[in-house]
């Protein structure tokens, strides 16, 4: 199999060209609202508070977690984390701190030695107006969130994007007005076991298992076009193509998609795949944890030594339909794609 039919078997690069202009909108805004952690303020640190007010958990051995890395490299070459099931909450770990007002603060540090990224993953969240949950790494310098009531889905369940370190810290705002009303339990830490980008790997051959290339940023093949090469002609559709962090049974891995409309043009926001996507269910459906990253692409026809932005995301969706011998999966986002801003 030569390499670019292996990279196809693996990555779906589907471009629907669609009629009627101005379907796709170009989504700069992200599925998070932005904003600052509480704890990152000058009276926290001023107080050498940061440290104290939170407390530590460690989701597994050093055995367990190379175990659940050859479990996941044996089920699929598209997974870069291992799943490691935990039984983290607001009452069972991490540490309250009543604030001076009646508001409080709820901070769970999760670590996972030798990890190259962690990836939380939510069974049940709900959280109130005017609650921010936050997830940023040891030194402050990655901040996924703020995640607000508007982040709220009717499964509750909800899926995060990588964060870069071994360390990962959670951050619960709430106010007075709403106290006791938030839910918040994580059922997985995904333990990052395989570098994603060149920067974190110097190396830039392929990745190799079973003879054949495995996929992660930089290792694109010589069919995989640079779309910033093709000028105008796809201007519209680009903005349509999606890469996936993929929730599977035995890890986080990688898919691409693209929107599609629907007969109506009503702007439904489909999402078609690849049924082998989800292959890895274990007879379970994660896809409203998976989480659709738009624009991820090289700003000019050279390609970037540095991966590409991955502000700018949706999380959730649920399955419309699927069929194996075409390798067909249609997805509909639960979230809506922010307008033009």
């Amino acid at each position: 199999m030569t390499a670019c039919r292996s990279a196809f078997a693996h990555t779906v690069f589907l471009i629907m060209v669609l009629s009627g202009s101005g379907y796709f909108q170009l989504l700069t805004a992200q599925v998070s609202h932005g904003g600052t952690p509480l704890s990152f303020g000058s009276h926290f640190r001023s107080l050498k508070l940061t440290d104290q007010w939170v407390s530590t958990e460690k989701v597994a051995s050093a055995e367990s977690i190379q175990t659940l890395i050859e479990q996941s490299q044996e089920v699929a070459d598209n997974l870069f984390a291992a799943a490691i099931p935990v039984n983290f909450n607001l009452y069972n770990s991490g540490k309250w701190v009543s604030l001076w007002n009646g508001d409080r603060l709820w901070r769970l540090k999760v670590q996972s030695e030798g990890a190259l990224s962690l990836r939380v993953l939510f069974d049940s969240l709900w959280i109130p107006p005017g609650g921010r949950l936050y997830l940023y790494d040891e030194s402050g310098q990655q901040v996924l969130g703020a995640f607000t009531y508007q982040n709220n889905t009717p499964g509750r369940r909800f899926g995060t994007d990588m964060i870069n370190h071994h360390t990962v810290i959670v951050e619960y705002y709430e106010p007075q007005s709403v106290l006791g009303q938030g839910v918040l339990s994580i059922f997985r830490v995904d333990h990052g076991f395989k570098p994603f980008t060149l920067d974190e790997n110097p190396d830039p051959e392929p990745h190799l298992k079973n003879g054949q290339e495995t996929l992660r940023f930089g290792n694109s093949s010589s069919c995989n076009v640079n779309v910033s090469c093709v000028g105008e002609t796809w201007s519209q559709q680009r903005r349509g193509i999606v890469n996936i962090v993929l929730t599977s049974a035995n890890g986080s891995g990688w898919c691409t998609g693209t929107l599609i409309n629907n007969t109506a043009r009503d702007r439904t926001p489909y999402i078609l795949s690849a049924q082998h996507c989800e292959d890895d269910d274990g007879g379970q459906s994660f896809v409203d944890t998976w989480v659709f990253l738009f624009n991820y692409e090289s700003g000019t026809c050279e390609n970037p030594e540095a991966e590409p932005s991955r502000a700018q995301s949706v999380s959730g969706a649920t399955i419309v339909a699927s069929y194996d011998s075409s390798d067909f999966l249609l997805l509909k986002l639960e979230n809506t794609i922010p307008p033009v801003l």
